[in-house]
């Protein structure tokens, strides 16, 4: 045990722990990033202090210059924390910057702690003076789900540290028990002393990786609607543009073995695979070598052959199929080395297979769909036989790019737990399949770049900000944000017919389902503690909220009153998403079956279902008359379109040449809105006469990630924010 200095400061109901670096509300833990932690310290060191907010980011990020956006997220973060539907402790001034407005109450800073650590388990001894009966203690026990407080006299200090001895020896027995075979950490690789590095600042850089030699990182930086590739050196910290800003997007950065050549993927945009070109290191002429890939590539240890990862929408009949594909270093002879058909498959949202340093194995992130929802893991593929075989038996939401240690004895990889989790650092011991989590904050990792000594790893650190905005009628200078910080709406936003709006946030990794009033007052949560929530609907006659939830296992179509009372589930398939309201009143329309993912509506009261759409389909979309239904359409195996089906079903009525997952009908019926990646921060229209395409908005900034008309037509709501993206060195993580 050691002795040291313990500090806590409390306001309101509030108690922040300076020496452990956390907030507590009536003795419950609330999750706070690193950087929101200290953005609210120093706020209440300074209470009553207008403070700028220069200084505020030169004290949160004292050896970069952070974003006006990441801010503005720790901020909100802070206000969501404590619980601010109004601002009611940080205070703003126009211009000037921010007073936290609270008397806070500063205990003795020289209080002692005796600290004793245990894998997962802190046991601290906290020492005052009472006037009335002496001096007492309170012991704090930590773990990694918080702590415990208690309060004892001063001669029981012997008795309490031997029972926190006996705690810290039952939580270690208990926590081995419980991670036993799950989530163990190898000797070597115990990350506990990994150090991270920011190698970029401006918030722009969405992919990067690392040369084998770890002397250079490419990333590519989005500006302004166009993409360009810079190449670093990471010792001096210079910049060079290689590939200049264009009107695409760039995909799956991957070094040679050699490290002479960079290989990436170019998607134009368009509704046209992605294309994989190679060009020397320090930029120079670009070749194309293969024209549809779905994932990074991995090159095979001896150089000769490369593999990436494909879907096929239409391969296997009207089921969706994907294939880990192997092909030679010109992209010349390709092969399916491996096809997995519904409910199975390869993960081909750009994720990454790896070939083990042996050369005998390629690791995929691969899943599967069961009558307790999709799942994913670890697949290992022989690379003689294509015979399949899981790596793990974690189960994972979903799992992205991974890398094999030189060792061979382990991956790295990218993966969140749940759907609305943080995608965070893993190592995945092999063969035994144990993990361990590397990570383990608010933030977003994405992606996985090793050297080839495994001694540095890249990936990109990412953080999102969203808000609800209101226009009215496409005018944007009247444009407005609603006034509150607890918003977030990615996971859906709809109109209630008396003017409110019901949408879902992310808070403390799980998504519920929110109700406000449309100048952003009396935000009430409808949903809490019961899994996900998310896509919520409003029925014609404002009397249920539809939504799909994940509580009790699997993703199921659910019910409930306006004010979030009485609960009912309306599926019982395998799996059901992304839920929609007939005009009428009368049914849910809804993806089922999700391998296939054909278009049911069950009955709004409840019943048995009936399937519309037996076709490959997304979310769908209503008329405002009920009389069509628009959906995605997979007829192409390497186009997406959008087709429009009567509401009783049958073929395609129309196809229009344009996809997008997240679509809905203009109030008169005549078009259909969606964002269009290559001007994201807009809403673009669609008719469905045939007539060209055209921009309903025109802002010059952020996203817009969700948009809802009122049931009137004459306002539009909006989900419009950032994305934050810096490349991050880690290193010493042996």
């Amino acid at each position: 045990m050691q002795r040291t200095t313990h500090q806590t400061c409390s306001f309101g109901d509030f108690t922040l722990d300076l020496t452990l670096g956390c907030l507590l509300r009536a003795g419950k833990e609330i999750k706070l990033r690193p950087q929101t932690f200290q953005t609210l310290k120093f706020l209440v060191k300074n209470s009553g202090r207008l403070i700028s907010k220069d200084e505020l980011i030169k004290e949160v990020w004292p050896e970069w210059n952070a974003s006006d956006n990441q801010l503005a997220r720790c901020l909100s973060e802070v206000r969501h924390a404590l619980g601010e539907e109004e601002p009611h402790y940080i205070k703003t001034v126009p211009r000037r910057g921010y007073i936290f407005d609270a008397l806070v109450e500063e205990e003795s800073p020289t209080t002692a702690i005796y600290t004793e650590q245990v894998e997962g388990v802190h046991v601290i001894i906290d020492e005052e003076e009472d006037d009335i009966v002496g001096q007492r203690e309170t012991v704090l026990v930590r773990s990694n789900r918080g702590y415990l407080s208690r309060r004892l006299t001063r001669h029981m200090t012997a008795l309490v540290i031997g029972l926190a001895t006996m705690f810290g020896g039952i939580a270690f027995a208990l926590y081995k028990f419980i991670t036993h075979g799950r989530s163990t950490s190898k000797p070597g690789t115990t990350f506990q002393t990994m150090k991270i590095s920011r190698l970029t600042n401006t918030g722009e850089a969405v992919d990067a990786a690392v040369s084998p030699d770890g002397k250079y990182v490419v990333n590519v930086v989005a500006n302004d609607g166009h993409q360009s590739l810079w190449m670093r050196q990471v010792v001096t910290g210079s910049d060079v543009q290689i590939v200049p800003p264009a009107d695409v997007e760039y995909e799956g950065l991957t070094f040679s073995r050699d490290g002479n050549y960079l290989y990436y993927g170019v998607w134009d945009k368009k509704n046209t695979p992605i294309v994989l070109y190679q060009m020397p290191v320090l930029g120079g002429p670009a070749r194309k070598v293969v024209d549809d890939i779905d994932s990074v590539i991995t090159f095979s240890p001896d150089s000769k052959r490369f593999a990436f990862l494909r879907g096929y929408p239409a391969l296997e009949g009207n089921a969706f199929a994907s294939a880990l594909v192997v092909a030679s270093i010109d992209g010349s002879k390709e092969q399916k080395l491996s096809v997995l058909k519904f409910p199975d498959f390869f993960s081909t949202q750009g994720d990454a297979p790896t070939w083990s340093p042996d050369g005998k194995t390629i690791a995929c992130p691969a899943g599967k769909y069961d009558a307790g929802g999709p799942y994913m893991t670890v697949l290992g593929v022989n690379v003689e036989d294509g015979a399949v075989k899981p790596l793990t038996t974690q189960r994972w939401r979903q799992v992205g790019r991974m890398a094999w240690l030189k060792d061979g004895e382990g991956l790295i990889l990218s993966a969140k737990e749940q759907e609305a989790s943080p995608s965070q650092l893993w190592y995945l011991a092999y063969p035994d399949g144990d993990v361990h989590r590397i990570t383990n904050d608010l933030n977003d990792y994405e992606g996985v770049s090793l050297t080839a000594n495994s001694n540095g790893l890249v990936t990109v650190q990412s953080e999102m900000l969203s808000n609800i905005w209101l226009e009215p009628g496409g005018d944007v200078s009247h444009a407005t944000q609603i006034p509150s910080n607890t918003f977030d709406g990615i996971e859906g936003i709809f109109w209630t017919p008396d003017d409110k709006i019901v949408y879902a946030a992310r808070s403390n990794g799980s998504s519920d389902i929110w109700i406000v009033n449309r100048d952003g007052k009396d935000a009430k949560q409808l949903t809490a503690g019961a899994g996900n929530n998310s896509w919520p609907t409003v029925s014609a006659d404002g009397r249920y909220i539809v939504f799909m939830s994940d509580r009790g296992g699997g993703q199921h179509i659910w019910r409930m009153d306006m004010d979030g009372q009485n609960p009912q589930r309306l599926t019982n398939g395998g799996n059901e998403w992304y839920p929609d309201c007939s005009p009428d009143g009368q049914w849910v329309v809804y993806v089922g079956d999700f391998g296939k993912r054909a278009l049911w509506k069950a009955p709004i009261k409840g019943g048995d279902p009936v399937q519309v759409i037996d076709k490959t389909s997304a979310r769908p979309a209503i008329s405002p008359d009920g009389k069509s239904i628009a959906t995605s359409y997979f007829g192409d195996s390497k186009k997406i379109k959008t087709a429009i089906y009567s509401f009783e079903g049958g073929e395609p009525i129309k196809i229009l040449d344009i996809w997008n997952f997240y679509k809905s009908w203009t109030p008169d019926g005549r078009a259909l809105a969606y964002v269009d990646p290559r001007n994201s921060s807009n809403v673009t229209i669609q008719p469905i006469d045939g007539q060209p395409p055209r921009q309903l908005t025109s802002f010059k900034d952020k996203q817009v990630f969700r948009f809802t008309w009122s049931r009137d037509g004459k306002w539009l709501a909006l989900v419009r924010g950032v994305t934050t993206n810096d490349a991050v060195l880690i290193s010493n993580f042996k």
